[in-house]
């Protein structure tokens, strides 16, 4: 399956900022929720990853401009710095949901968690 089915603003918008299946459920899970204060340990518990990787990943969305500090230095909250990020985070939410489009060639995912 390519990316026939998404819009190429979308599909650019995968390729460059989201690295990891885990990176890109925390961001749509972080949106569905706007008004939570998200933890490590709340989201290391919803993606069943372990709370350094969803330190990382809430580092890494914090980075680049989709979360915020919210309360406290440990909290965050979804809330994008910019309007076109966050209308390329709800298309793609609404054209695609949480099903990961394969990105490499040949049917490869950059996805693939380790």
């Amino acid at each position: 399956m390519g990316f026939d089915s998404i819009p190429e603003d979308v599909e650019q918008f995968i390729r460059k900022r989201i690295d990891s299946v885990a990176q890109l459920e925390a961001l749509l899970m972080t949106r569905s929720a706007p008004q939570a204060e998200w933890s490590v340990a709340v989201l290391a518990k919803r993606l069943y990853v372990s709370e350094k990787q969803a330190a990382d990943l809430l580092a890494r969305l914090f980075t680049d401009g989709f979360l915020i500090k919210a309360g406290s230095p440990s909290l965050y909250q979804y809330q994008p710095n910019s309007d076109e990020l966050r209308q390329l985070v709800v298309r793609h939410a609404k054209d695609d949901g949480l099903r990961v489009q394969p990105l490499g060639c040949g049917g490869e995912s950059r996805h693939a968690e380790a």
